[in-house]
């Protein structure tokens, strides 16, 4: 029963359908007329794979990365590793926010959001078998803003779990141009 299903739901299945393999075919076969038939098929097999192995996922709300997700795979599935990344921002304007290519930072994390992220969070957890192993860091970040109060001159970021029984800061300074 197709009227059921909430509409979020029918667009990702089209999604898939459309994007990860009518799309994905068609390069495939357009591959084929550049590569070697035999490197093209081991692509081919390794996609799945690959995808089973690794999948990531990051979660963008009003132009900040909001948290990122990744799994890994591995030993025929006996290791399963988990990485969550949540973050928190300021209301302030990211000093690279007016950067020629700006948005083309996704590489990047939380530079590429909109504003300066004040908080992240990692967790971590590792599954062999039986036994699982967790750990958490907190990373904080403060900011020193302009006179007009509109850009950061100064960002520290702290590690707030301390390694080896000392915890270390990083202090960054922004400089512009006007």
């Amino acid at each position: 029963d197709w009227v059921s299903f909430p509409t979020i739901i029918i667009w990702e299945v089209l999604f898939v359908v459309v994007c990860t393999t009518v799309i994905a075919y068609l390069l495939n076969s357009s591959a084929l007329k550049l590569l070697n038939p035999s490197t093209v098929s081991i692509y081919i097999y390794l996609q799945p794979v690959l995808a089973t192995l690794f999948t990531g996922l990051l979660i963008y709300e009003k132009g900040n990365l909001a948290k990122e997700e990744h799994t890994t795979v591995s030993n025929e599935g006996m290791t399963v590793e988990k990485e969550t990344v949540d973050y928190e921002y300021d209301d302030k304007v990211n000093p690279l926010a007016t950067a020629k290519g700006f948005a083309h930072l996704l590489d990047y994390k939380e530079v590429a959001s909109v504003n300066n992220v004040t908080i992240i969070a990692v967790t971590n957890s590792k599954k062999e078998g039986e036994h699982e192993i967790s750990a958490a860091n907190l990373y904080m970040y403060s900011y020193t803003y302009d006179a007009k109060g509109k850009h950061p001159t100064e960002q520290i970021t702290s590690d707030v779990r301390p390694q080896k029984g000392k915890s270390g800061a990083l202090k960054t300074a922004y400089f512009y141009n006007e």
